[in-house]
C-alpha cells in the first residue's frame, strides 16, 4: 500500500531561496485493481484502521513537481500541478491513481508574517510585566518590608512571596478533602498522558502500523477506554458542589433568588459541561432544602433521568460505543466528523450520572472492582461492530458505572468504612502526593486544565 503519509525534509528544501514546500491532502481514484480493493478492505475495519485511500505529502516542489516559489500562493494551476505530479509517481509505482488533491499551505523562504502593532503591544505588555516582578523582586530582597506594612500589589509580583505561597501555602494537611488533592494530581498526570497520544495518530505518522495494531493488543486497547478516568473531576465537581452549597444554606437563606446570583458567578468560571451540570444540580439541591422528604424520590429519579437520555440518545441516534468512537481515523480529523464523541462523551447529558453520583453515598468496599471492570469493559468491541443496543448500554453504563466506583471510593474514605481498606486503596491507587508543596498547588489547576475538554460542546 502507499505508505499514509511521507514528507520531504523542510529545512534541507528550503535553503534554496526559489524553492518551495507544500502539503497536500489527496484521495486515490476507486478502480478494480486488487491493490485499491485490499486497501478498500482494510479501510473497512474504521474501529481499528485508518483509512489508507486518503494520504498526505509533503514535498519540495521545486525539486520533484516543477514548482517555484511563484507558486507559493495557493491557485488552481498549482493544485493541478501538483496533482499532475503525485498522479504520475504514484501510478508508477502502485498503478494506483489521485482522484483529489487540496493544498494545505505551501511555504518559502521568505515567508514570514510581518511585525504588526498588536505584536508590539504584547511585546511591550510583557517586558513591563518583567520588569516589573524584577522590580518588585528586587525591592523585597534589598529592602524587606514588615508583613503588616508591605504594599500588597508590590507582593503580588514579588518572585520570592510567590514561591513560598506556592511552597507552603494552604493547609498543610489538606483537611477533610486531603484526598482529593491526590486523585487530582495523579489523575491530571494520565490525561496528560493519554491527551499527548492523540498527537501521534493526529500528526503525520510514519508507522500507523504501531497505532492499528494496538487495538489487538489487550493492554494497549485499555488505554482507549481510559478516558473514564475524567468521570473522577465530574464526581469531585458534584460532591463539593453540593457539600458547598449545603453548608451555604445552612447559614444564609437558599431560594430561588440563589440560583441567578450562583449562576453570575459560575458563568465567570464558565467550563461548558461542568457549568451546565452545576445549574441543574442547584435546582435539585433547591427543591431537596426546601422539602427534604423528597430527597430519595428526587436523587432517585434524576439518576435514573441521567441514565436513560444517554442509553436513548445513543440507540436513536446510532452512535457508536464511546471507546470505539475513538478509532484511527476520528483521531486523525480531531474528532470532527465524530457524532458519538460530542453527543455521547463531552455532552452534558452524558455526564450528567457521573455528576449526579456525586452527591450520593455507598458501599465502599466494591469502588476498585468495579473501577477496573469499566476499564474492561467492552474490549471485544475493537474487533467487531457493535449494535446498536449494544453500543446504548455501553454509553449509557459505562463511564457511569466509573463515576459509581469513584463515588463509592470517595466517601468511603471520608467515612473511613474500613481504614484497611483504604489505606490500602490510597496507596496502591493514588500514592500520596509528594510533600513538596507545588504538587499540592498543581492540584488545584488540574481539574479546570481537564474540563477545557469537555467545554467544547
Amino acid at each position: 500500500m502507499p505508505v499514509l503519509s511521507e514528507l520531504d525534509d523542510f529545512d534541507l528544501c528550503l535553503r534554496d531561496p526559489d524553492a518551495v514546500y507544500c502539503i497536500v491532502d489527496m484521495e486515490l481514484l476507486e478502480d478494480d485493481t486488487p491493490l485499491y480493493q485490499y486497501i478498500k478492505n482494510f479501510s473497512s475495519l474504521y474501529y481499528k484502521n485508518y483509512k489508507h485511500t486518503k494520504l498526505h505529502r509533503g514535498v519540495c516542489g521545486s525539486q520533484h513537481c516543477g514548482i517555484n516559489f511563484t507558486h507559493a500562493n495557493v491557485t488552481e494551476l498549482t493544485v493541478a500541478t501538483l496533482k499532475e505530479c503525485f498522479n504520475a509517481t504514484i501510478h508508477q509505482t502502485y498503478g494506483l491513481q489521485v482522484e483529489k488533491l487540496s493544498v494545505r499551505y505551501c511555504k518559502t523562504q521568505v515567508d514570514r508574517l510581518p511585525v504588526d502593532t498588536l505584536d508590539i503591544v504584547v511585546g511591550i505588555m510583557l517586558l513591563m510585566l518583567l520588569f516589573v516582578n524584577i522590580g518588585s523582586s528586587a525591592y523585597y530582597f534589598f529592602w524587606p518590608p514588615l508583613e503588616k506594612r508591605a504594599n500588597r500589589y508590590m507582593l503580588a509580583f514579588c518572585i520570592q512571596k510567590n514561591w513560598k505561597a506556592l511552597k507552603y501555602g494552604g493547609n498543610a494537611d489538606g483537611g477533610i478533602f486531603k484526598c482529593f488533592q491526590a486523585m487530582r494530581f495523579y489523575t491530571m498526570v494520565m490525561i496528560l498522558g493519554l491527551h499527548s497520544m492523540i498527537f501521534i495518530g493526529y500528526g503525520y505518522t510514519e508507522n500507523p502500523d504501531f497505532i492499528e495494531n494496538s487495538y489487538n493488543e489487550f493492554f494497549k486497547s485499555l488505554l482507549f477506554n481510559a478516558r473514564i478516568i475524567v468521570q473522577i473531576f465530574f464526581v469531585m465537581g458534584g460532591f463539593l458542589m453540593a457539600y458547598k452549597m449545603l453548608v451555604y444554606a445552612e447559614n444564609h437563606e437558599f431560594t430561588l433568588k440563589t440560583i441567578p446570583m450562583a449562576i453570575v458567578n459560575r458563568w465567570l468560571r464558565y467550563l461548558g459541561t461542568d457549568t451546565q451540570l452545576f445549574l441543574i444540580t442547584m435546582v435539585v439541591l433547591l427543591i431537596i432544602w426546601r422539602w427534604p422528604r423528597s430527597g430519595v424520590p428526587v436523587l432517585s429519579l434524576v439518576m435514573v433521568v441521567s441514565l436513560l437520555i444517554p442509553f436513548l440518545q445513543s440507540y436513536f441516534m446510532n452512535l457508536l460505543p464511546i471507546r470505539v468512537s475513538i478509532f484511527p481515523e476520528s483521531i486523525r480529523d480531531i474528532f470532527g466528523y465524530n457524532d458519538t464523541f460530542y453527543h455521547a462523551y463531552v455532552s452534558a447529558q452524558g455526564n450528567w450520572a457521573g455528576y449526579h453520583l456525586g452527591i450520593l453515598q455507598f458501599l465502599f468496599i466494591v469502588s476498585i472492582p468495579v473501577a477496573f471492570g469499566t476499564v474492561l469493559m467492552g474490549w471485544d468491541l475493537h474487533h467487531r461492530e457493535a449494535s446498536a443496543f449494544e453500543a446504548a448500554i455501553f454509553n449509557a453504563l459505562n463511564q457511569n458505572f466509573f463515576a459509581f466506583a469513584m463515588c463509592i471510593f470517595i466517601i468511603g474514605y471520608f467515612y473511613k468504612c474500613n481504614n484497611n481498606v483504604v489505606r490500602w486503596h490510597c496507596v496502591l491507587y493514588f500514592p500520596p502526593v509528594p510533600a513538596t508543596p507545588p504538587f499540592r498547588r498543581s492540584t488545584s489547576m488540574s481539574a479546570a486544565e481537564d474540563l477545557v475538554q469537555p467545554s467544547q460542546n
